[in-house]
């Protein structure tokens, strides 16, 4: 016998005490931590304890489903420098993470230019409106260099259907809207902006 329930050694009678004791029934090689199971209809079996960070599972045995331990494999979340190398297939991506990855916006604003507060924007400190038609655009977070790259449209409007990024610095972007002709004039436009930070 391996692992079965059986009764404990009580000697050749059983004293009432002995028969309501916690230890009249027992596990052969029972240890801390062991779980009961049913091995079959009618024979109830332990499974030992597995060892730190192990899971437990279920395999077939025989054409049984029968509790084991395995050891699970857990992801971990990638670090920065595993989002900008963009390259690992080992990592998990969070939240936090997210916007590293090289091919993630790194900011974006939804505008009029003639506005000082963004209808909606990502990693934008403010926004600020100087000349009829041309938005300044300043990120909570400055680029690590030049080699970025920006997006800018109009709304569509048909009067103004022109939008164009006219300055981008480390921290900050300049939009410029015009009418068809070519005209800086305000209306709503939308900048997205990808690079390193």
């Amino acid at each position: 016998m391996a692992n079965e329930l059986i009764h404990g050694s009580v000697g050749v009678a059983l004293t009432q005490a002995e028969w309501e004791a916690v230890g009249a029934h027992v596990f052969n090689c029972q240890a801390t931590g062991d779980m009961v199971y049913a091995s079959s209809s009618t024979q109830l079996s332990r499974v030992g304890i597995g060892t730190a960070g192990q899971h437990l599972t279920v395999t077939c045995v025989s054409c049984d489903l029968l509790p084991t331990w395995s050891t699970v494999t857990v992801l971990t979340a990638a670090s920065q420098a595993q989002m900008e190398t963009g390259t690992s297939n080992c990592v998990a991506v969070t939240p936090g993470r997210q916007h590293f990855h090289p091919g993630h916006p790194k900011g974006w604003v939804q505008d009029n230019t003639n506005s000082c507060t963004p209808n909606g924007s990502y990693n934008v400190s403010g926004v600020v409106s100087g000349v009829t038609g041309q938005q300044t655009v300043s990120w909570c977070v400055d680029f690590t260099s030049d080699c970025k790259v920006a997006y800018a449209a109009s709304s569509m409007d048909a009067c103004t259907p022109h939008a164009n990024i006219s300055n981008h610095a480390l921290g900050s972007a300049t939009v410029q809207v015009r009418n068809d002709c070519h005209v800086l004039a305000d209306s709503v436009y939308a900048l997205v902006a990808l690079g390193d930070q």
